[in-house]
C-alpha cells in the first residue's frame, strides 16, 4: 500500500480589504477591514465534501464557504499527491442532494416485531416484549517560476493546478496575481514542493460574478444556500480515500464542523484522538439523483451506497488525517430484504414457519432432556399455536401426569431461549456484518 502523505484542504481563504496589505497564509482564514488595525483570523462555516476513490484514483468535490464582505478578496490553496497531467480541476456551482437513509434499524424493527409476536404464545414474556424498546445504538521573491499546468475559470472563480520549484517562488506566482502574501507565511507547503505533489489553488477573480451567480450572503439565508455554493473539483491518483484533518487543527479551540460523504461504505482510519470525534453514518439510496454522475460517472439507476462521517470538535482535537478503505457491510443487503418480505407480506408466511420449527424442535429436546422419545413430544409443539396453554394441555393428556408439567416448562422456556438467540443472531447480522 502506497504511503499516504498529508494532503489537506488547507482553506487559506486569504482576505484583503481595498488597498494591497501582506496577509497572514498558515492553514486559517484572515481578513483586515476598516475598523481593524490588523489582519484577524475568520472561522469557516464548515467544511463539506464529497469523496470517491477507487482504481487508484480519487475524485473530491469541496464545498467552498466563509462569510465575506463585499470588498473581501479570497485565497485558497491546498496541495494533492500527483504529478502535474494526474491532476484534474473543475469548478462547479452547486453541492450534490443525498437522498439516502439507514434502512437496519425499519429491519430490526421487524426482526423485533417477529420475535414477540413468536414469544406471545407463551404469555408470560409477552408483557415484556410490549414495554421493551430497542436500544440502538474533519517575504523574499526568488528568480525561479511556478507553472501552471491547468486552469478553469468560472463564476467569478479561478482555480490552478500549478507547482513551483519554491516557497518564493510560490509567493511571486501571489503577488503577481494581486495577493501580497508574506514568503514566511507559506511554508506550510514547503514539504509538499516536490514532483510528488501539485498545489491546487483558488481564487476571487471577479467579485462581481461571484455575487451575481451565487448571490449575497442574506440572498442565500434559505435551505437552498446548503447546496448552492461555489465547489472546487479535483481529481488525483491515491490507493485509498483520503482527507486531510491536521491543518484544521490550527484554528486551536474554535469549533469546526466538518461533513464528509464518502462514495461507498467505508470506515476511517486515523490516530485514537481524531477518530474519538467522529460520527460515522451509513447510507442507501435506491434511487440516486443524477447529481454525481457528470463529475463522479455513477449511474442513477443503481443504487448508491454511501458514508457520512461527521465531526464538531474544537479543531485542536483534528490531529491526523483520514484514510478511508471500502468496506461490505452485508447489513444492508439483510435490511433491504427483510422489508422487501414485510412490504410483500411473505414476511408472514415465513414468521409462522419459523414459528412451527422453533415450536417442534423446542418440544423435541424438552421431550429428550426428560428421556422422553423425540417423536413423541415433538409433534405436542405445533399446539403452540393456540399458546402455552394448548401445549399444556396436550402434555397432560399424553404423557404422564407428573411428567406432563416438567414438559411443559421446559418447553417454555427452551422456546423463549431459542427465539431470543435467533433475534439476537438476526440483529447482529444488521449492524456487525
Amino acid at each position: 500500500m502506497p504511503k499516504h502523505m498529508p494532503l489537506p484542504p488547507l482553506l487559506l481563504i486569504l482576505a484583503v480589504l481595498l488597498t494591497p496589505q501582506p496577509v497572514l497564509a498558515d492553514g486559517k482564514v484572515f481578513v483586515a477591514r476598516e475598523d481593524w488595525s490588523q489582519y484577524a483570523p475568520v472561522i469557516q462555516n464548515e467544511q463539506r465534501a464529497v469523496i470517491a476513490f477507487g482504481d487508484g484514483v480519487e475524485k473530491m468535490l469541496i464545498a467552498i464557504n466563509y462569510n465575506a464582505l463585499p470588498d473581501d478578496q479570497g485565497l485558497w490553496i491546498f496541495p494533492v499527491p500527483g504529478a502535474p497531467g494526474e491532476v484534474r480541476i473543475d469548478l462547479t456551482d452547486q453541492f450534490p442532494r443525498f437522498h439516502g437513509w439507514d434502512r437496519r434499524p425499519v429491519a430490526e424493527g421487524i426482526i423485533h416485531a417477529g420475535a414477540a409476536f413468536m414469544r406471545a404464545s407463551q404469555l408470560y414474556p409477552f408483557v415484556f416484549d410490549f414495554a421493551a424498546r430497542g436500544v440502538k445504538k474533519a517575504e523574499e521573491e526568488g528568480t525561479e517560476e511556478a507553472e501552471v499546468h491547468a486552469a478553469v475559470e468560472k463564476y467569478g472563480l479561478r482555480a490552478e493546478a500549478l507547482t513551483a520549484p519554491s516557497v518564493a517562488a510560490l509567493a511571486n506566482h501571489l503577488k503577481q496575481a494581486g495577493l501580497d502574501v508574506p514568503t514566511a507565511e507559506l511554508t506550510a507547503f514547503e514539504e509538499y514542493l516536490t514532483a510528488e505533489y501539485v498545489l491546487v489553488v483558488v481564487r476571487i477573480a471577479s467579485r462581481q460574478e461571484l455575487a451575481e451567480t451565487f448571490g449575497t450572503e442574506a440572498d442565500r439565508a434559505g435551505r437552498e444556500s446548503i447546496w448552492r455554493r461555489p465547489c472546487l473539483f479535483v481529481e488525483f491518483p491515491t490507493e485509498d480515500g483520503y482527507y486531510p484533518m491536521r491543518p484544521t487543527a490550527t484554528y486551536g479551540n474554535v469549533p469546526i464542523p466538518v461533513t464528509l460523504y464518502v462514495i461507498g461504505h467505508v470506515f476511517a482510519d486515523a490516530d485514537t484522538g481524531t477518530l474519538q470525534q467522529v460520527r460515522t453514518e451509513y447510507f442507501r439510496d435506491s434511487d440516486p439523483r443524477t447529481s454525481l454522475s457528470p463529475l463522479f460517472g455513477i449511474e442513477a439507476a443503481d443504487p448508491l451506497d454511501y458514508t457520512v462521517v461527521r465531526m464538531n470538535a474544537p479543531a485542536f482535537r483534528y490531529t491526523s488525517d483520514f484514510t478511508f478503505y471500502e468496506t461490505y457491510l452485508w447489513g444492508f443487503d439483510l435490511a433491504d430484504a427483510l422489508i422487501w418480505l414485510a412490504e410483500s407480506h411473505t414476511m408472514i408466511i415465513i414468521a409462522f414457519g419459523v414459528f412451527f420449527l422453533l415450536s417442534y424442535v423446542s418440544a423435541g429436546l424438552a421431550g429428550l432432556l426428560l428421556r422422553l422419545r423425540w417423536r413423541r413430544t415433538a409433534w405436542l409443539g405445533l399446539l403452540n399455536i393456540l399458546t402455552i396453554i394448548a401445549v399444556a394441555v396436550g402434555a397432560h393428556n399424553s404423557i404422564e401426569r407428573g411428567t406432563a408439567p416438567k414438559f411443559w416448562l421446559l418447553f417454555s422456556v427452551i422456546f423463549v431461549a431459542l427465539t431470543l438467540i435467533l433475534q439476537g443472531l438476526l440483529v447482529a447480522a444488521l449492524w456487525w456484518l
